[in-house]
């Protein structure tokens, strides 16, 4: 059941192929323009994890204390762009997913011909991980982008084997280490497949591979050098495991594989309304997925969708590791691919009454749904990921309580809180309009750029989602003019316990410090 890609591209008639480059290109302004348009009229204020990059982007370190640095510098370059910072926000998360999405579908389209990357292209955009969840620019966001350059360059240096198609390979790998370090999951997939195709595993004796390397290497050198001299902290956060019992480990792992069937639900949909026949589907789907050596197409779109997963269930299963959902963000293209490619050898056709209301049903339904959450159901701060404030908002009433209690521009700010103290002060990070130091829970650890004694001399505000007391952060960062505020909520947004506490630390450079309070 093999096939040849560079036939199928060659047969493929010039205006076909006009016609399914503006489809896509189409398809993928039009899903932009959409994305970006809601958010920035639902939204109100920026979601936990950009609360993060607000907070430390600033500062254009090469690595921070959870992760690598890449989203945390583009949440900074979206907060420069001042009034519009917010469809900034936006529109840099769908250029990332549409890019990774655009990897996969350059791939469906050599492997599959032109029906495999329409289809992967719907399926694709018609899912949750390209809809809702590129709304909070984190790492799983950033790394898509690498994840579809990656599976792009795989392909191309696996099938021909060029030199050049193998340092694209180590660059693209390596960007996304900058990104998020489960690039590595989509890595060991395809080491899997190369090293299953006998005509590919040949290649280890060329130079290609070990051009990838040491490409990849360069790329990577400024991260590698501060981890081995400086911090280790984000390959701990990455790699990090509790001691549970084996219930949990099993539970976890279940859990994860669980959620990788329910991602790909809308993509099932898709394939059953574009394939003639549910009977050849089903036998199309056994067929791709235990695939043997000979058929390379199969082996490598099968070991890029399964072999993440794989990664991360066997790491739940055997070390504990706590697999969450949202970790099948970046898996989103190799999900299309897989889907694309199989619904196109089971015949299925991009036209038909069926394919077209599935289509516009997953279109509606992700942006009426996220809309009525947004508007109609309650956000509760159970789930800090939901800004459940006004951000710009919240801006004005602490720019009226710090004019009340000091004369000098607001250039620091210490948080309290845990997970909603670092949301609330990196949205006021985010939009006060100009760069302000945020000393996270007061701990040197997650704010490495300051100190105690830097935040004594020159004074702060306090803002938590806890009460304050004037010995919160201990003697040596002593509380002033402490107030309670009602945070202004968003839209929709009801909470009991939407109240901000708000204090001054009075400038003092002289003395000791005395000791600080790593702890909320």
């Amino acid at each position: 059941m093999n096939s040849d890609p560079s036939s199928r591209a060659a047969s493929a008639p010039p205006g076909d192929l006009r016609t399914g480059l503006t489809l896509l290109a189409a398809a993928a302004l039009l899903h932009a323009a959409i994305w970006i348009l809601l958010p920035s009229l639902l939204e109100g204020s920026i979601r936990l994890d950009v609360a993060e990059g607000a907070i430390g982007g600033q500062h254009w370190l090469p690595l921070y204390s959870r992760h690598p640095p890449f989203t945390l510098w583009l949440t900074e370059i979206a907060r420069l762009a001042g009034p519009l910072r917010y469809q900034a926000l936006y529109a840099i998360a769908q250029l990332l997913a549409l890019g990774g999405l655009a990897g996969a579908v350059w791939v469906a389209a050599q492997a599959g011909g032109r029906t495999a990357a329409l289809l992967a292209a719907a399926m694709g955009l018609l899912s949750p991980y390209l809809t809702i969840y590129p709304l909070e620019l984190n790492h799983n966001i950033g790394v898509l982008l690498f994840w579809g350059l990656t599976l792009a360059a795989a392909w191309g240096a696996f099938t021909s084997g060029l030199w050049w198609a193998w340092l694209v390979f180590g660059l693209a790998v390596a960007g996304g280490l900058w990104a998020k370090y489960a690039i590595l999951h989509l890595v060991a997939g395809l080491g899997i497949a190369f090293l299953l195709v006998p005509a590919w595993r040949r290649q280890l004796a060329s130079p290609g591979p070990w051009i990838a390397v040491c490409g990849g290497l360069v790329l990577l050198a400024p991260q590698l050098y501060v981890l081995a001299t400086r911090d280790a902290s984000p390959l701990g956060w990455a790699v990090r495991t509790e001691a549970r019992d084996i219930t949990h480990h099993v539970t976890s792992a279940m859990a994860f594989v669980g959620a990788s069937l329910g991602a790909v639900v809308p993509m099932v949909a898709i394939a059953l309304a574009a394939c003639p026949s549910p009977r050849r589907l089903a036998r199309c789907v056994r067929s791709v997925l235990f695939a043997r050596p000979s058929d390379s197409t199969s082996v490598f779109v099968t070991w890029a969708a399964i072999g993440p997963i794989l990664v991360v269930a066997l790491a739940a299963l055997v070390f504990g590791v706590d697999a969450k959902s949202h970790w099948l963000v970046p898996m989103l293209p190799s999900f299309a691919l897989w889907w694309g490619v199989t619904a196109s050898r089971a015949g299925a056709r991009t036209t038909g009454r069926r394919l077209r209301i599935a289509v516009v049903a997953l279109a509606v339904g992700f942006a009426v749904g996220y809309a009525a959450i947004r508007i109609l159901s309650p956000i509760t701060q159970s789930k800090p990921a939901y800004p459940d404030f006004d951000g710009p908002a919240m801006v004005e009433i602490v720019e009226d309580y710090w004019a009340s209690v000091s004369d000098r521009p607001l250039e620091v700010i210490v948080t309290q809180g845990v997970q909603k103290g670092r949301q609330l002060g990196g949205a006021l990070a985010f939009d006060l309009g100009h760069p302000v130091n945020v000393f996270e829970e007061a701990s040197p650890h997650l704010s490495p750029w300051t100190s105690a004694a830097e935040v004594r001399c020159s004074g702060a505000l306090v803002v938590s989602t806890v009460p304050l007391s004037s010995d919160t952060l201990g003697p040596g960062l002593p509380i002033e003019a402490i107030r309670e505020v009602d945070r202004p909520l968003v839209r929709g947004a009801t909470s009991d316990r939407g109240k901000a506490w708000l204090g001054h630390i009075p400038p003092n450079c002289g003395g000791e410090t005395g000791p600080q309070s790593s702890a909320g």
